[in-house]
């Protein structure tokens, strides 16, 4: 093995799972292709993992072989529950194979799979989250074994229990108003694969109903994962089915779902079409709450067109028509629609209002994800109306509140709100990083800024690399390395070292002098986010001595604590700014 191969050679063992025999005929391989190569092969190991060497000690067997072996020496009913796991894809639970099998009790066939080594406990592998449920898998080649099973039974039985179970359980799946709960949220994440294949079964037998109801109960967890451009496909080709006709109101459900993506993905040219059709077909079924879902979108559509006018008056309709009907939900969603509108406009002033009335309403309701994007939009739109004294208070709340989420496209838009800020207090520095990770988080969602933060966008990109000259682009790169959690600590110093509302950083020149020039460098470093270890790399000194000087500091300086100290930094004008020392 050398370091050229090195990657590849390991991502051989992970994929055949460490298999004594599957890594010896793997080995055998390598005479006649490179580790790469073989890689590219292993996507059906069965089939590239035949006779091994006949002088090695499993004397010429091929993997097949193997497993064939164990599987001939189980009983009729081991057999039938090990062919159903090969239905699973990234694992199992108890459920799902007792409703794969039909089988009452498949538990004590289950025990003695594993006790075989056919099937894998993934809690002895990995720990298992409080409240979860125990999961079981089969290594790679074993369920290409199972899968082949499956093939020569020619019954599709086992794979419409499979993909059936699937839909019951999205189907199933607990709302919070209209994304998933935050435990039903992570249940479909580790099921991501198991839905995915169930998808693709319905699809590819033209079930159209069945189809059309799974990319449905799907939407909230799509949405809730930021995975816009994965519903949008699922979507268009669930209407592409020739049976989707036939579900007039289930077609008209999955294109509103494609017109939402559509929009959110800015995506528009044949939006308005799709939700006049959908429009058209809740009126022919009287569903007077569905043709005013589709109304919503296409207020979001006319906005996202530049028709404003048309966007407004919409959005005045309904709501209008929601705050008649007491419904605190839509019409928090509604005011907050509005306010985006005007913020489009470039009249955030106007936008500031219907804000701070959707927020209240949202919070009555319990609507998680409207109540941050809320407060990350109020604190945009007082930045765009010139409040260049950042409130930190509301930042620090629009900050937690994206966090708890977890969703990507809010923190994008958090963290260019933050550097934004940072860039106003001349943290350029500080500001190149949070924008590095910004793009880096919004990147992979294929989705592009919001108007309204494009201005911004191309403002920073202008004015950072002025400023810092080279420094940019190591900045930003550094910051795009890093993830939510790697610039936390940075980005809660800079919050907890504001003073009032005003967040000004005001230096003072004399508070410096007690710190000898060394002592200045750590707090440097240290208000950058550097452990001691990197800092002790940095300035050629101990982790020991690192952590001397910060003791020291805290002594000279009165304080309790490092975020204290970063604090006091921050409001001294030792943001690091000034420090020729590279933290890349």
């Amino acid at each position: 093995m050398t370091g050229t191969n090195r990657v590849d050679v390991e991502r051989i063992c992970v994929l055949l799972a460490g298999i004594p025999l599957a890594l010896e005929l793997a080995a055998a391989r390598l005479r006649v292709v490179t580790p790469a190569g073989l890689l590219s092969w292993l996507e059906r190991p069965l089939e590239v993992l035949t006779a091994g060497p006949s002088d090695g000690p499993h004397h010429g067997r091929s993997l097949r072989d193997a497993i064939g072996w164990s599987y001939d020496l189980l009983t009729q009913e081991e057999r039938q529950v090990f062919t159903a796991c090969g239905t699973f894809i990234g694992g199992f639970t108890l459920d799902a194979l007792t409703a794969v099998t039909d089988l009452p009790h498949p538990r004590e066939q289950l025990i003695r799979l594993v006790e075989y080594s056919l099937v894998q406990s993934s809690d002895l592998l990995h720990e298992q989250r409080r409240g979860s449920e125990s999961r079981w898998f089969l290594l790679e080649p074993i369920r290409e074994f199972a899968t082949e099973r499956l093939k020569i039974a020619e019954d599709d039985t086992l794979r419409d229990r499979h993909a059936t179970y699937f839909l019951h359980l999205a189907e199933g799946a607990e709302r919070d108003v209209e994304r998933l709960t935050p435990d039903w949220q992570a249940r479909l994440q580790v099921e991501e694969a198991n839905l995915s294949e169930a998808l693709a079964w319905f699809m590819d037998r033209h079930r159209s109903r069945e189809a059309l109801r799974l990319v449905q109960a799907l939407a909230p967890y799509w949405e809730g994962a930021d995975q816009l451009q994965v519903e949008l496909e699922w979507a268009r080709r669930a209407l592409a089915l020739p049976g989707s006709h036939e579900e007039p109101k289930l077609r008209a459900d999955v294109l509103c779902t494609r017109a939402y993506c559509e929009q959110d993905l800015q995506r528009l040219d044949t939006t308005a079409e799709t939700l006049e059709e959908a429009a058209a077909l809740y009126r022919r079924l009287g569903d007077e709450a569905g043709e005013t879902h589709a109304l919503r979108i296409l207020a979001s559509v006319h906005s996202g067109l530049d028709d404003f006018e048309q966007a407004l008056s919409l959005l005045g309709q309904l709501a209008a028509r929601f705050e008649a009907a007491g419904d605190a939900y839509l019409l928090s969603e509604t005011l907050h629609n509005t306010a985006v509108v005007y913020m489009r406009m470039g009249q955030s002033d106007r936008a500031r209002p219907y804000l701070e009335r959707a927020q209240p309403l949202a919070e009555q309701t319990g609507y998680r994800n409207g109540v941050a994007f809320i407060l990350m939009l109020r604190v945009w739109a007082g930045f765009l109306d010139g409040v260049r004294m950042m409130p930190v208070d509301l930042v620090r709340e629009a900050w937690n509140a994206a966090q708890q989420l977890q969703m990507p496209g809010l923190s994008a838009m958090m963290l260019l709100v933050l550097a934004s800020y940072a860039r106003e207090a001349g943290l350029d520095r500080f500001a190149a990083r949070l924008f590095g990770l910004a793009e880096a988080v919004r990147a992979p969602l294929g989705k592009p800024w919001t108007v309204c933060f494009i201005p911004q966008v191309r403002r920073l990109e202008t004015e950072l690399p002025a400023l810092l000259g080279r420094r940019y682009d190591m900045e930003r790169a550094a910051g795009a390395r890093l993830d939510l959690q790697g610039l936390q600590p940075e980005i809660e110093a800079w919050l907890e070292g504001k003073s009032g509302r005003t967040g000004v950083i005001k230096p003072s020149v004399d508070s410096k002098g007690d710190l000898t020039a060394r002592e200045q460098e750590v707090l440097r470093c240290l208000v950058q986010g550097a452990s001691d270890k990197r800092i002790a790399q940095l300035l050629t000194i101990s982790p020991g001595t690192v952590s001397k000087h910060v003791t020291n500091m805290l002594g000279k300086l009165g304080l309790h604590n490092r975020v204290e100290l970063a604090r006091w930094a921050a409001q001294n004008g030792m943001d690091g700014s000034e420090s020729e020392t590279e933290l890349t």
